[in-house]
């Protein structure tokens, strides 16, 4: 596993979101609840990982809002 970079926890649903070094300059984000792994994010290039950033920076969150992995699958408790 890579580096953590940072970590935002969510307002509604009390998710934490961990953001990884992964790939050169291209990050992922591990998801938790209740410190319980749910899945992770992993962007498919920069563009969509500053889109994931800023997402997380206004308050969106990968659960309540039902954010795809990046393999096609929904992240839900």
């Amino acid at each position: 596993m890579g580096r953590v970079l940072g970590a935002t926890t969510c307002k509604r649903c009390g998710s934490k979101i961990v953001e990884v070094e992964y790939d050169y300059d291209l990050n992922f984000f591990n998801v938790y609840n209740e410190k319980r792994y749910i899945g992770s994010i992993y962007p498919y290039n920069l563009d969509e990982m500053r889109e994931c950033q800023k997402a997380l920076k206004e308050g969106e969150c990968p659960i309540c809002d039902k954010w795809e992995n990046g393999h096609g699958q929904t992240l839900g408790l």
